[in-house]
């Protein structure tokens, strides 16, 4: 019963929240460390030489996952940007969020939400 609380409550909450632009820019620029860092141990995942590398990349990623995770989940406007928007069932959103978090398919969809990000803090008016 707390789950269905919390997750109505995120709801709600979501339309809410307001970004400025310099607080765009600081998650991008987090959110941009934390690409590069994956990019890095994925290819150390993907193609290291022997599996002792391998592992070590992987877990060298989760790392890095769980701290971008826990970025975008703390920023409901980041999360349903991430997520793909407020006109999607509680199941899809849980579905698109593993996907999303997982090793397979995390720098792709990070890379997305960086443009996405990037389009944001362009569509503010320039502060002078």
């Amino acid at each position: 019963m707390r789950n269905c609380e919390t997750i109505e409550t995120k709801k709600t909450s979501l339309k809410e929240s307001k970004m400025n632009k310099s607080e765009w820019e600081a998650v991008y620029k987090d959110l941009d460390i934390g690409y590069a860092d994956l990019y890095m141990h994925e290819r150390d995942y993907v193609n290291g030489s022997n599996k002792k590398i391998r592992e070590k990349g992987g877990r060298d990623m989760d790392y890095i996952i769980d701290r971008i995770k826990n970025k975008i989940r703390r920023i409901p406007e980041l999360y349903e940007m991430a997520i793909g928007g407020e006109n999607i069932s509680d199941y899809s959103r849980a579905i698109i969020a593993d996907e999303f978090f997982s090793r397979r398919y995390i720098v792709r969809d990070l890379s997305r939400l960086l443009g996405l990000i990037q389009e944001k803090i362009k569509s503010f008016p320039n502060e002078e």
